[in-house]
């Protein structure tokens, strides 16, 4: 996601362009991209949008990104022609719909344990919603975060751990940033109860945890029914 490194050291191809000011808005896919794609697939009702979704679905391509692994964290991607343009257009619209909703989107069910016994949210008080670091925790019977010293959640579907970006899964990048933690050289603290306050619900991050396992899921499900990317052009 875009940051105030954007104009100095970042990246970013979004659909759009703008003037400074947020007026004048550009299309990102040039009209002669628009026709290369039509004329590659003699398909008339290719649009700009959908190019879109497509350029998204190959980014998630597996033989894709195992060809180019080197040539992807060293220089801008090249997008094939892929022999099936609809079905890498539908995939990307979907997991682009997944991505950019996700704090609002379904969350996966998610057992909750109290000392090691599993309990319904509402008997848990707001004060065992506190949390400072959370960690990877393996039971018997699966994968589970421990939340705080008291709470647990899981047990996490294996299929969860499988989504990876920039080399964690969501999950763990959640476990990672949403915690208690003091900049050293400010002295800034970021506390991740001030955040879970704000959300207006003392199990928001629970809820949280629910929707990116609930993302994770469901973008392997359309990754792993994606047909090859490379072969065609």
């Amino acid at each position: 996601m875009p940051n105030l490194h954007y104009q100095d050291s970042g990246q970013c191809f979004p659909r759009w362009v703008f003037d400074a000011d947020g007026d004048n808005r550009q299309d990102n896919i040039p009209g002669e991209a628009v026709h290369r794609f039509r004329a590659r697939y003699n398909d008339d009702s290719i649009t700009a949008d959908r190019i879109f979704d497509y350029v998204y679905g190959i980014l998630h391509a597996p033989d894709y990104r195992a060809k180019f692994a080197n040539d992807l964290v060293k220089e801008l991607p090249r997008i094939p022609f892929a022999a099936d343009f609809w079905a890498f257009a539908d995939a990307g619209s979907q997991l682009a719909g997944l991505h950019l909703n996700y704090m609002t989107g379904p969350a996966a069910e998610i057992g909750i344990l109290l000392g090691g016994s599993p309990v319904f949210p509402d008997m848990i008080t707001d004060d065992e919603y506190q949390v400072r670091k959370m960690r990877w925790l393996e039971r018997g019977d699966g994968r589970f975060i421990r939340y705080n010293e008291r709470l647990a959640i899981g047990p996490i579907p294996p299929e969860a751990m499988r989504y990876v970006v920039s080399g964690k899964s969501a999950l763990d990048w959640v476990i990672d940033r949403y915690c208690v933690k003091t900049d050293k050289a400010s002295g800034i603290t970021n506390d991740v109860n001030d955040w879970i306050a704000e959300q207006g619900t003392p199990d928001a991050l629970i809820r949280l945890i629910g929707r990116v396992t609930y993302l994770s899921v469901q973008t392997m499900r359309i990754v792993d029914n994606l047909p090859p990317a490379l072969g065609d052009g």
